[in-house]
């Protein structure tokens, strides 16, 4: 959803084999930061698993970026497993890279949180808890607030 006063351009961004990836600049008020959207599909003989090491390698170029950071979208993977061996690499991966992942419910009908909402430690970007609200399709959409001042009306 966007505003008059919220500015949003798309940002060119590499390509990955294991999952896609949009990324742009959002402004509001005095706040710029990056938001980038992930689309993981689900593991298939015809999808590899290639995701970990793709997402380190996308993780490792946006991380020093100067604009605070938020990533979001349908990672698909069980990161609350921890029998699950790619869940618990995954899991690892925000905290090498001083990184937190703020979704700890439930986002799809059969469990675990497939959705997720990941920023930079420092940045203290999400204000309050994200939470998952009504069930839309197998998921539920997940609601979280921007620190930031409200930008005036125009």
């Amino acid at each position: 959803m966007f505003r008059d006063n919220i500015s949003v351009h798309k940002v060119n961004c590499a390509t990955f084999q294991s999952f896609k990836l949009s990324e742009y600049f959002v402004t509001t008020g005095s706040l710029r930061f990056r938001l980038a959207i992930i689309y993981r599909s689900p593991y298939s003989i015809n999808h590899p698993v290639t995701f970990i090491g793709e997402f380190s390698t996308y993780l490792e170029s946006i991380a020093m970026s100067s604009e605070p950071l938020c990533l979001t979208g349908d990672f698909c993977i069980h990161d609350d497993d921890i029998n699950d061996s790619a869940a618990r690499l995954f899991a690892d991966l925000p905290d090498s890279m001083a990184l937190n992942q703020h979704v700890h419910s439930a986002t799809h009908e059969l469990g675990h949180p497939f959705d997720l909402v990941i920023t930079r430690q420092s940045d203290h970007l999400i204000f309050g808890e994200p939470y998952a609200d009504f069930l839309f399709s197998d998921y539920r959409a997940i609601l979280f607030r921007i620190h930031s001042s409200r930008p005036s009306l125009k």
